[in-house]
């Protein structure tokens, strides 16, 4: 659908060991206007299923655990968002963490805002043009990765 993505097989380095904690990984989502052109592409590439969420969202899942999202890109975004995949960090305190970005050269994309039951987040841009998501997240954070339901 346009968002650029990498695969890698790992060696030593397996990925992410550390997540779900404060100002770690917490979600990975693709943000697409195409989510069912998504669907029959990434699941025969990565044997991904999916479960239905609310508003045309959509989760992601491998061997029966969530590990992503779907998120639809509607007329609201406007017409310059680009399909892309979306980190979401977790943090503690996003206003402070929103000050902070702000003060060594970052951007704020989408201002902080409440995200339903999930916390509250705000959209954000690094001095060089890099985009991620912090988030106050009120679910587990003791849970391995992809486990969170």
């Amino acid at each position: 659908t346009g968002a650029a993505v990498g695969v890698w097989q790992p060696g030593t380095h397996i990925g992410a060991q550390l997540v779900n904690q404060p100002n770690t990984l917490v979600w990975n989502e693709l943000q697409t206007r195409d989510v069912d052109g998504a669907r029959s592409f990434y699941g025969p590439v990565f044997g991904w299923t999916y479960r239905a969420g609310d508003g045309g969202y959509v989760m992601v899942e491998q061997d029966g655990r969530i590990q992503a999202g779907m998120m639809p890109i509607d007329e609201s975004w406007g017409a310059n968002v680009p399909a892309n995949w979306m980190v979401y960090f977790h943090v503690e305190d996003v206003d402070g963490m929103v000050a902070k970005a702000q003060g060594l050269g970052g951007g704020v994309i989408v201002p902080p805002m409440a995200a339903g039951e999930m916390g509250r987040f705000a959209v954000l841009r690094d001095p060089q043009g890099g985009v991620f998501t912090v988030m106050t997240f009120n679910g587990p954070t003791d849970t391995p990765p992809g486990e969170l339901e």
